[in-house]
């Protein structure tokens, strides 16, 4: 019989490829098509409208500017954590209040 999978383990694949500009048309026309490709796939008419296109590093992008506005959010037992060991170090943990 063959061996079944196991639900905890992750499936997914990875493929990175790596390029360098230079060793083509240059960084400068490697910004200037990259950019245009990107403008074009977000200017495109989402078949959602609640969900627009997006890129990778979209989400992440806006999830960094969320938090310089807002602040990173850090969980309860976090905050609980951190002040425990900031009492024993000895160190001002009032910007966890």
């Amino acid at each position: 019989m063959g061996k079944t999978s196991s639900p905890t383990r992750w499936g997914a694949s990875v493929y990175l490829q790596l390029i360098d500009p230079q060793a083509f048309a240059g960084h400068d026309a490697f910004i200037e098509q990259t950019g245009f490709f990107a403008d074009a796939c977000r200017n495109n008419p989402a078949i959602d409208p609640d969900r627009p296109v997006r890129l990778p590093g979209d989400q992440a992008q806006r999830s960094i500017e969320r938090c310089r506005i807002e602040g990173v959010p850090v969980s309860a037992i976090t905050r609980r954590t951190l002040r425990d060991w900031a009492d024993k170090l000895g160190v001002d943990a009032s910007v966890l209040n």
